[in-house]
C-alpha cells in the first residue's frame, strides 16, 4: 500500500462523529441523556473545527513546499561533465540505431 499524507482534520472530524454516534446509541439504550440540541451543536462544532484545521494544515504544507522550492532554486546542484556512462549510452545508441 502506498503511503499517504497524515490528515489531522479528517481524524478530528471522524473522532467527533464517532463520539456523537456512540452517545446517540447510549441515549437510545437509555443509559445516557442529553438535550435535543446537543447532537447538532456537537456535529457542527466538529465540522467547523475540522475545516479550520484543514485550512491550517494546507497553509503549513504550502509554506513548507514554497520554502523547499526556494532553497532548491537558490542552491542548485552542480552540473557534472561528461560521465563514462554517457559515453557507453552514446556508443550503444550508435550501434543499435536507438536513442
Amino acid at each position: 500500500m502506498r503511503r499517504h499524507e497524515f490528515e489531522p482534520a479528517r481524524l478530528l472530524i471522524g473522532l467527533s462523529l464517532i463520539t456523537v454516534a456512540v452517545l446517540a446509541i447510549l441515549e437510545a439504550l437509555g443509559q445516557f441523556s442529553w438535550p435535543d440540541w446537543w447532537p447538532l451543536a456537537a456535529v457542527t462544532t466538529g465540522l467547523t473545527t475540522g475545516g479550520l484545521l484543514a485550512t491550517l494544515t494546507w497553509g503549513t504544507r504550502r509554506a513548507r513546499a514554497r520554502a523547499a522550492e526556494a532553497a532548491q532554486s537558490a542552491d542548485p546542484e552542480p552540473q557534472l561533465g561528461s560521465m563514462p556512462m554517457d559515453e557507453l549510452r552514446e556508443e550503444y545508441a550508435r550501434r543499435t540505431g536507438r536513442r
